[in-house]
């Protein structure tokens, strides 16, 4: 292994997610804010409950890549960490 993966996937698995995590947390608050139905507290509550349904599917669909990540897993890091190499689109999914 040459050094320029080895430093990829380090950036990609340890760097990026700290910033990215935060943006993704914080444009969801905002879209959740900025979609919410004027209308009663029933009618917030059940918009609410339907987008954390929609994000309860998304984890769930992706559970074994967040286990493999929160669990500091390193067998596939060529596929999940290296740019090009395996596609996961978690990000429009949330």
């Amino acid at each position: 292994m040459n050094f320029k993966p080895r430093r990829m996937k380090f950036i990609f698995k340890n760097i990026k997610p700290k910033f990215s995590s935060k943006l993704i947390y914080f444009n969801k608050i905002r879209k959740l804010e900025s979609y919410k139905p004027l209308g009663s507290k029933r009618i917030q509550r059940d918009y609410l409950e339907n987008e954390l349904n929609k994000l309860n599917i998304c984890f769930g669909e992706n559970t074994e890549f967040y286990n493999y990540y929160r669990l500091g897993g390193n067998s596939f890091d060529n596929k999940f960490f290296i740019r090009n190499s395996f596609e996961i689109d978690i990000i429009s999914q949330i």
